[in-house]
């Protein structure tokens, strides 16, 4: 099959215009949440440079388990209402490591020394931090 170039890079970036506004209204509406929640250390990494299926990730630590799951729950409340896919979400209430897979953005939620072991900033550390204030 084929498909005039020009006519399929215009759709490409026409695409990555519209997921990069609505993206950005996601990104700011999870930070928003978990900061009401009382979550902490909030960090939103750019991944978009990496070879990996998605853009975003957002990181941030709570004191417990049911904090984890108000913090899971409200974010996946919000993406529902604002008809944003997620992908996966771990359904146990139980973990010290919850992952809400919103396809363009990934929120890891980590309970106590969970962050530190698995180090994501660490593993991401090329990764661009993104700073609400100054980019949205």
């Amino acid at each position: 099959m084929w498909i005039n170039l020009a006519i399929w890079q215009k759709v490409l970036l026409w695409s990555e215009e519209v997921e990069d506004t609505n993206t950005k209204a996601i990104l700011k509406m999870v930070y928003d949440v978990i900061d009401e929640k009382r979550g902490e250390d909030i960090v939103i990494l750019d991944v978009r440079k990496f070879p990996i299926l998605t853009d975003y990730f957002v990181i941030a630590s709570v004191d417990s388990k049911p904090q984890i799951k108000a913090v899971k729950s409200a974010i996946l409340e919000e993406l529902d209402r604002l008809d944003h896919k997620v992908l996966y979400y771990d359904r146990s209430n139980e973990l010290d490591w919850t992952i809400i897979d919103a396809n363009d953005i990934v929120i890891h939620l980590f309970k106590g020394k969970a962050r530190y072991f698995y180090d994501l900033e660490g593993l991401w550390v090329e990764a661009e931090r993104v700073k609400l204030d100054e980019q949205f």
